[in-house]
């Protein structure tokens, strides 16, 4: 049944994470050209021949956008198997391992890129964020997963 309460917060996590793919991640001013002020990297977008790109390495860019889409991905297998709970829970278990990931890879992006020598300046995106309540809306989905799998067993106790 698709009108449970998990179900919409699964649907957060996958629009948390679709906003995710087209937000500034990361703000960044260089002290080389052009000086006019900050070069904006995403995660993904026409950004992607700035020079900045220079400095991260690609495997790094490549593995932000396949834990963006395969969380975004995960959420949404994870809503049409409402007849098995417990493969939910399994599948809700394994999106909150890809957002972890997803998190320590902007951390070490972070890292690489203040050790660049020609950053000046560094601001998180509002990006930043959606991870973090979309692990929210995860664990809210196990919760009530949980609880319904709490209330079927109950029921059967009853019979």
């Amino acid at each position: 049944m698709l009108q449970r309460v998990q179900t919409l917060y699964l649907f957060g996590v996958t629009v948390c994470m679709i906003v995710m793919f087209f937000l500034p991640l990361l703000g960044i001013e260089t002290s080389q050209q052009p000086p006019t002020g900050m070069t904006v990297d995403y995660v993904i977008g026409c950004s992607f021949n700035n020079e900045f790109f220079n400095f991260i390495p690609a495997y790094l860019q490549h593995t932000l956008l396949i834990l963006i889409v395969d969380s975004c991905a995960l959420s949404i297998i994870t809503i049409f198997c409402f007849k098995k709970r417990k493969l939910q829970l399994k599948l809700c278990w394994l999106n909150v391992i890809f957002l972890v990931l997803l998190y320590a890879a902007i951390a070490y992006l972070w890292i690489t890129t203040q050790q660049n020598s020609n950053v000046t300046y560094m601001g998180a995106g509002i990006a930043i964020a959606l991870p973090f309540i979309a692990l929210i809306f995860n664990f809210l989905a196990m919760r009530f997963i949980k609880k319904d799998e709490a209330l079927i067993k109950s029921m059967d106790r009853i019979r």
